[in-house]
């Protein structure tokens, strides 16, 4: 293959040209190629030569040129198409994101953004022929009101803590998005939009869609945060790929699947390192949690990845013993702390348990599932072509 011919710009305003072409020269990563008026011209530069990234100014008729460039992405989608325009409204970004965009950069602040994005495609501009090295923990819950959603933020903390590289929490509960609610987030895309990219999810959709809790720990929102009146529909069958993408983009995932189907805790399982099942020591929790665990085993996920969590254990209030617990499980749980006061009070002001309750019994038995997570070997990873 010929060797790289440069970012190639496509742009008619000379203005625009300059800004960009400067922006390139000032990053210091990759040389400016050629620049181009149309999609047709644009077509042919490409059958030359590669190209690490190309930016397009959209204007004045966004729409339009979104629609000639969507068969070009996915002819090419190892290449990171950038987008430029006077106008970021929210439908715009959508349908951009829709057709495999993976930065949508306003004119008026361009060479600091433009400069910034340069720099992580740099990082990430091979990642789709890389194999995945992170590891998935998918926390499933066998009852509302369990605090499943608790444990999963706190432990992509957690993780984060052992050794300093951001974590990331995704958000599959489509009724009501208790991450956000936890953490005080809002937010226009998350999971949904990521999923609803299909063949083009990739590491760079990952990082560029998360939000930024802190540089610690980054969330992709639910779709009932980014729309609780009329949330997206999760499309579930790119959930392995998306897998995939996490695990090529943070060192650490968990997936808070609170209110998912069998079928796609399943598809989340066979790319975990450890899959939780979250219960309460309760009749009908006991019993949620074998029918979760004999239908993920019936559908091929290994019994070994499967941890029950007795959460909110408390010696003296219980409706059934451990004992119990783990005869009807078939493994004996690993139990998490009652500590009500603590949880309660770090939700309210939006604080992880590490920051508002650093000895608390909970936050400590959330730290050992965090030693056990760091421990396992990752699951079987895929190549993302």
């Amino acid at each position: 293959m010929s060797a790289s011919q440069g970012i190639i710009i496509v742009a008619s305003e000379p203005e625009t040209v300059r800004s960009v072409s400067s922006a390139i020269v000032q990053s210091n990563r990759f040389p400016p190629g050629p620049v181009c008026l149309d999609i047709p011209e644009l077509l042919r530069l490409l059958e030359k030569a590669p190209t690490p990234a190309v930016i397009i100014d959209l204007d004045p008729d966004p729409a339009h040129f979104l629609r000639e460039l969507e068969p070009v992405i996915a002819r090419y989608p190892h290449i990171r198409f950038i987008a430029l325009s006077n106008e970021l409204g929210s439908h715009i970004m959508l349908e951009a994101m829709g057709v495999g965009v993976r930065h949508m950069l306003s004119k008026t602040a361009l060479a600091e953004q433009l400069m910034s994005v340069l720099g992580r495609v740099h990082v990430n501009g091979h990642a789709g022929k890389q194999a995945a090295q992170g590891s998935v923990v998918t926390i499933l819950s066998a009852g509302g009101g369990s605090g499943a959603t608790t444990i999963a933020v706190n432990l992509a903390n957690e993780l984060h803590l052992l050794d300093s590289e951001a974590s990331l929490v995704v958000d599959l509960d489509s009724a009501y998005g208790g991450v956000a609610g936890y953490l005080g987030l809002r937010g226009r895309y998350g999971i949904a939009d990521v999923l609803s990219a299909g063949a083009r999810v990739d590491s760079n959709l990952i990082s560029t869609t998360a939000m930024a809790h802190s540089p610690a720990l980054h969330v992709l929102l639910s779709p009932a945060t980014t729309s609780f009146s009329h949330p997206p529909s999760l499309q579930v069958e790119h959930l392995e790929r998306a897998i995939e993408a996490f695990k090529s983009t943070y060192k650490h995932t968990v997936v808070d699947a609170s209110r998912v189907g069998l079928d796609a805790a399943a598809s989340l399982a066979a790319g975990s390192s450890l899959t939780c099942i979250v219960f309460q020591l309760t009749v009908k929790d006991v019993r949620v949690a074998r029918d979760i665990q004999a239908g993920l085993i019936e559908r091929g996920v290994t019994e070994s990845r499967l941890v029950p969590v007795a959460n909110r254990y408390w010696k003296r209030a219980r409706t059934i013993t451990v004992d119990e617990a783990t005869k009807a499980l078939g493994a004996t749980p690993l139990l998490v702390s009652s500590d009500w006061k603590s949880a309660i009070q770090c939700l309210n002001y939006g604080k992880l348990l590490s920051e508002g309750a650093k000895r608390s019994p909970l936050r400590l038995d959330i730290q050992k599932l965090a030693s056990r997570v760091a421990a396992t070997p990752a699951a079987r990873t895929k190549v993302i072509s």
